[in-house]
């Protein structure tokens, strides 16, 4: 089911736990008076409903600590009374009805001693062992007598182990040994946690070691016991295979506990093979043998719960049969169709994904066959199952596409599974989630498939339109904010959808760009660039002139077409979407595009539509200017864009300055104040991001006459928007920043005024404290030792005098004691040196563990501090 029920389907689950909950409420107060119950969490559904949904708990001044909690109540309480109320001198009951009563009485029941013919068994064979059991241990070869000392040692708590691998070994070399008391006694074992295994590995020895291979009748009734009960289930049901093997039969209760019994949910993340239920899938195959039509009725039993996890389960032991089964799985595609309008929360493995896997090796298989089945139950399928059913031709076109270098690529299902999705794209009925599904699967299929929906090229085409049209029609204000949203959710889906089918049309241009022109240009022509949706659809077939125009042999058949649309002035889209198909042309081979188109582009950037204009911008960064003229006139068409877009879209300044640069390279070094005027402009933006992007292109054009500019301008810039805390560990993570010391050292030293400015704004905000710090690593970088020394004290002295900043004071004075011990040095003052050494030692030795250094590592750097001491 997909997401939309999800949350209703919890929702109701929750409600439905709590009433359970209200009603075993006044049961657990009459069971004693002693007992509290206490509600431990309570959320929004608690509120509304006013009934106890939360973590529920239990508790007793007379009983042990600890317990369980949880939502279930009845679980809680039998986990409680279990541990805490029986036998206790404390109790007090209250009325009836009272749950406690009924708890004991089950687990009493559960835990009852063994049937009285295991006793009996048990006793008959201490009787006829004599002597020291142990002495089986030292018996050289295999006897009656040691065979039952063995199986008697099974109870003894360190021996055990070694008895139960005795004798499996002893049931592979003389199963005629085991006598029937002690086959009765091994069988008792079967549900042990230690050697129960063991036991059950042992009797299936003797099963098909032995020339009758029938399996004992208590064997049988222990096997089946195990497999309904969970306990080594899988050892067991290798037992029930084997009698099946051997003619026997079993009910439909037994293969519903083999199937429960294969847990993969709780190890699908595991790898080493270690729960692949070999013993479960046996028993199954060898049922499926002799009645096929009982096993696929439990399978489908369990594909039809509304439990997600019992779903998943199924499947996995689904695959384990399938193979050489296939007929198994078509008995059962209904089914798995039909979970799909099943609960299912998404969570780890979703069985929604199972199933539609399962149901894609079919389709490979026959899949006429299948998509019969698909458009039978399309028709009462909902929604999200539709849109769920999708992911099956997903898979088969995505395991096509990574088998097609295979000599038996399957091209029968691609071709039948594209057929569908262009069906679904082409009918205006389908819901648009799933028309937009069907639109990406097509889009990463069509590079592989290209071939296969070339004769659907109409198709493709008649979907764009729809999807175009639909997109332009006009409905008017919504009526509700509701509405408007759900409105926005189907706009958003529809440019999904029309991107999809723009990418895999575009793969099949690329393919057969031939016959694709040959279509367009039959259809061009007959849009109506003044229709809304018909202009929209021109816009998007102008886009695919450019693919076709990409190939060079091509090029003289497109470009009387594409400059017909490059002069459509009733059309703004189409004539931009015109502007980026010559721009294709012009990357590929530019001396195929006429003079008079490229002088048009030239034209286009001072045009009174701005997306004409970006898209003529764009053109540039590939247009080869004929002369100095046409350079020139660029040149300015693009400064009066800039000066346009600065005020009206800066968030295009970056695609804009691309072009520009280009352009300014080619006219010489007399463009240069032009562009760090241009930058700098940017780079003063009032939009911190566009701020952003113009900096970090004035790093890479900086020039040495705008360095001293650009260092002010990205200081001011870092001071008003410091980098992000939670994304920025260090000042250095900062690309500016960095770009700071690939600039002279004659810059940095003019400007440390600017420098020490940001550091003291940095130091103000305790969460940029750190940043400022390290702005001192600029000037230590650039051996500024005496001005780093001044940074670091101005920051010290900013830390108001409370304990959170103390230890950020000390750190700035010890990197100011640091940084004097440097510059002393250069100024040939050993004695200052030598004092500012020892105040960092002392510093650095205070440093508090807690907020920055541990001991160890303040006290290596102590030491390193003190060993330059010493060095001077």
């Amino acid at each position: 089911m997909a997401k939309n029920r999800r949350r209703n389907a919890l929702e109701e689950k929750m409600i439905q736990q709590g009433a359970q909950n209200a009603e075993l409420l006044p049961q657990l107060t009459n069971w004693c008076a002693h007992l509290t119950i206490k509600q431990h969490s309570r959320g929004l559904l608690a509120e509304v409903t006013g009934l106890p949904i939360g973590m529920m708990g239990i508790e007793c001044v007379h009983a042990p600590p600890g317990g369980m909690m949880g939502h279930d109540l009845h679980f809680v309480a039998q986990d409680f009374v279990v541990r805490s109320c029986d036998g206790c001198p404390h109790h007090a009951p209250v009325g009836s009805p009272s749950a406690g009563h009924v708890i004991l009485e089950q687990h009493r029941a559960s835990a009852k001693a063994p049937p009285p013919h295991v006793e009996d068994a048990k006793r008959h064979l201490r009787e006829l062992v004599r002597g020291d059991v142990t002495n089986a241990f030292h018996t050289e070869h295999v006897t009656v007598q040691s065979v039952l000392q063995f199986v008697l040692l099974l109870d003894d708590e360190t021996r055990h182990e070694d008895a139960a691998s005795k004798l499996i070994a002893a049931s592979r070399v003389a199963p005629e040994l085991f006598i029937e008391v002690a086959v009765e006694v091994l069988c008792s074992h079967f549900p042990d946690k230690v050697h129960g295994v063991a036991c059950i590995q042992t009797v299936t020895n003797l099963t098909e070691y032995t020339s009758a291979r029938s399996v004992h009748d208590v064997a049988l009734e222990a096997a089946r016991w195990c497999v309904q009960n969970q306990r080594n289930a899988d050892a067991a049901a290798r037992l029930l295979g084997l009698h099946v093997q051997t003619g026997g039969q079993l009910v439909d209760d037994d293969l519903d506990a083999l199937l429960a019994a294969q847990m993969y949910r709780f190890h699908w993340r595991n790898h080493d093979g270690g729960h692949d239920y070999a013993g479960c899938t046996f028993a199954l195959e060898q049922v499926y043998a002799v009645t096929p039509d009982a096993v696929a009725l439990a399978f489908e039993r369990r594909l039809c719960t509304n439990d997600k996890q019992v779903r998943v389960d199924t499947f996995h032991a689904l695959a384990k049969l399938l193979p050489g089964r296939h007929e198994l799985g078509w008995t059962l595609a209904q089914a798995m169709i039909d979970s799909l309008e099943l609960d299912d929360d998404g969570y780890e493995e979703p069985a929604d994904a199972m199933a539609c896997t399962r149901l894609a090796s079919l389709y490979c298989q026959d899949p006429a066959r299948l998509q019969g089945l698909i458009d039978a139950a399309i028709p009462v399928l909902s929604d999200e199952a539709y849109v769920e059913l999708l992911g099956v031709h997903e898979r088969v076109l995505r395991r096509a596409a990574r088998d097609q270098d295979a000599e038996t690529a399957p091209e029968a299902p691609v071709a039948l599974a594209i057929q569908f999705l262009l069906h679904v794209l082409g009918d205006p009925q389908v819901p648009l989630e799933a028309r937009s599904k069907a639109a990406l699967t097509l889009r990463d299929a069509s590079a592989a498939w290209g071939s296969v929906l070339l004769p659907h090229l109409d198709a493709l085409l008649a979907a764009l339109v729809l999807c175009v049209q639909e997109r332009k029609t006009d409905q008017g204000a919504p009526a509700t904010l509701l509405e408007g949203i759900q409105r926005q959710a189907d706009a958003s889906a529809r440019r999904l959808i029309q991107q999809g089918l723009a990418s895999a049309l575009d793969s099949v241009t690329h393919l057969a760009p031939g016959a694709v022109l040959e279509r367009l240009d039959d259809i061009t022509p007959n849009l109506r660039s003044l229709d809304a949706a018909e202009s929209a659809v021109k816009a998007e077939l102008a886009t695919l002139y450019g693919t076709v125009g990409e190939q060079r042999h091509l090029a003289p058949q497109v470009i009387p077409s594409l400059y017909r649309l490059l002069t459509d002035f009733d059309s703004v889209l189409v004539r931009a979407n015109a502007i980026s198909s010559v721009s294709r042309m012009l990357h590929k081979h530019p001396d195929s595009v006429p003079p008079n188109m490229t002088d048009l582009l030239v034209t286009y950037l001072n045009d009174q539509y701005v997306l004409v204009c970006q898209r003529a911008a764009a053109a540039m960064l590939v247009l080869e200017p004929r002369d100095e003229a046409q350079l020139v006139d660029i040149f300015k068409g693009l400064l009066v864009l800039n000066t346009a877009f600065v005020q009206q879209d800066p968030y295009t300044l970056r695609d804009l300055r691309q072009p520009l640069f280009r352009i300014a390279r080619q006219l010489g070094n007399d463009t240069d104040d032009v562009i760090g005027q241009i930058l700098v402009l940017h780079s003063q933006h009032k939009d911190q991001y566009v701020a952003r992007d113009a900096l970090r292109d004035f790093a890479w054009h900086v020039t040495p006459a705008w360095a001293p500019q650009y260092l002010k301008t990205a200081l001011s810039h870092l001071e008003r928007k410091p980098p992000d805390v939670f994304n920025a560990q260090s000042l250095h993570d900062d690309e500016l920043f960095r770009s700071f010391f690939q600039l002279p050292r004659d810059v940095i030293a003019a400007h440390v005024a600017a420098i020490q400015k940001l550091a003291v704004s940095y130091a103000k905000v305790f969460e940029h404290v750190r940043f400022a710090l390290e702005v001192t690593d600029l000037l230590v970088y650039f051996e500024l030792y005496g001005d780093a020394a001044r940074v670091a004290s101005g920051v010290a002295h900013a830390q108001p005098p409370t304990r959170r900043h103390a230890w950020l004071a000390r750190r700035a004075l010890m990197i100011c004691a640091t940084c004097q011990t440097e510059a002393f040095t250069l100024q040939d003052r050993p004695s200052l040196a030598l004092d500012a050494a020892n105040d960092a030692a002392r510093l650095a030795e205070q440093e508090d563990d807690e907020y920055y250094l541990d001991h160890d590592d303040a006290r290596a750097l102590a030491g390193s501090i003190l060993d330059r001491a010493d060095q001077l």
